[in-house]
């Protein structure tokens, strides 16, 4: 369902880096072999050559990684991809114009990938990555890391640790992996899964598709006509401004905004906060094989309606005392 397909290229992008980085074999983005990266450890007094490029690092000897050629005034030629490979320290490595790799290692890295579709890997520590322009792949791993997509249609993945992650521009695919994380869509229209943990999930402008996962998430749709899909936890959902689609889970709040909103009911018991009877619609989604004739009841005790499907209650509608179950659709899932 939603995120799938996004999650998905999101894993393949990490194995494709995890790959680019793998000492066992001899692969690199510009041809050069990636084990004589490798050999250029720190505190090793790289040599002077018109074929590097130059990586610069906090607290350390700085590291040069085969990468980027230079015309012979210094200037750099900007489309040629570069490999950088941090350390266990604390790293600042900036791609150039091509599409460029970089893995920060351990320490509190600086990664930016510049112009072209990069793939950025932070590894352990708290690292910040900065896509910048084209579609780019970046990844957080351990740590509580920052990660912004920039220009382009980008596939970002917090994985371990509290993170912020950001699409900025394009139609980006966000993830936030374990820990308690705030993604942000930004322009375009984003896809958003927040996974394990209390996660904070903002669509802001586009249509845009927003999954809380496990624990008790915050869904803000923003503007545009969005889909908020709450999950296991006690979740609360937001559609803002547009014509929304907001799919309750195992408990939660769930609140259209401005527009035509759709409130679908059926995973557990929901509590509708603003639903109107002249432009909203309320929908019970149920199994047909565990529901063979779905009956749906509505009860009213003076100030909040209950909705139940065969006698289990899915939904309390907020100031709705007269509502009939006529209003109340049904759909097999």
């Amino acid at each position: 369902m939603l995120g799938l397909l996004g999650l998905l290229g999101l894993v393949a992008a990490g194995m494709a880096v995890d790959a680019m980085f793998d000492s066992g074999t001899d692969d690199s983005a510009d041809g050069a072999a990636a084990d004589e990266a490798d050999a250029a450890l720190p505190g090793a007094q790289p040599e002077s050559d018109p074929t590097l490029t130059e990586v610069s690092l906090i607290g350390n000897t700085p590291f040069v990684d085969e990468g980027m050629p230079q015309s012979d005034d210094g200037a750099d030629a900007p489309d040629a991809p570069v490999v950088l490979a941090g350390t266990d320290a604390a790293d600042v490595l900036n791609g150039a114009g091509g599409d460029d790799a970089a893995r920060g290692g351990g320490g509190d890295d600086a990664i930016g990938g510049g112009a072209g579709d990069d793939s950025l890997a932070g590894d352990a520590g708290n690292d910040v990555l900065d896509g910048s322009d084209g579609d780019d792949h970046l990844r957080g791993g351990e740590g509580e890391d920052r990660l912004r997509g920039g220009a382009g249609d980008d596939l970002l993945w917090g994985e371990a640790g509290n993170d912020a992650v950001a699409g900025w521009d394009g139609d980006d695919t966000l993830a936030g992996g374990a820990g308690d994380d705030s993604l942000t869509g930004g322009g375009g229209e984003d896809s958003a899964m927040g996974g394990d943990g209390d996660d904070r999930l903002t669509g802001e402008a586009g249509n845009d598709s927003l999954s809380g996962g496990a624990g008790n998430d915050e869904i803000d749709g923003g503007a545009g006509n969005d889909l908020l899909v709450a999950g296991a936890g006690a979740d609360f959902l937001n559609g803002g401004a547009g014509d929304d689609v907001l799919v309750g889970g195992a408990s939660g709040w769930l609140t259209g905004g401005a527009g035509a909103d759709r409130f679908e009911l059926g995973a557990g018991e929901a509590r509708v906060m603003d639903y109107d009877g002249a432009e909203d619609r309320l929908v019970v989604v149920y199994d047909a094989a565990a529901h063979p004739s779905p009956a749906v009841s509505v009860a009213d005790d003076g100030v909040d309606a209950v909705i139940s499907l065969d006698g289990v209650v899915l939904a309390r509608v907020v100031g709705a005392a007269g509502l009939g179950a006529e209003e109340v659709l049904l759909r097999s899932a």
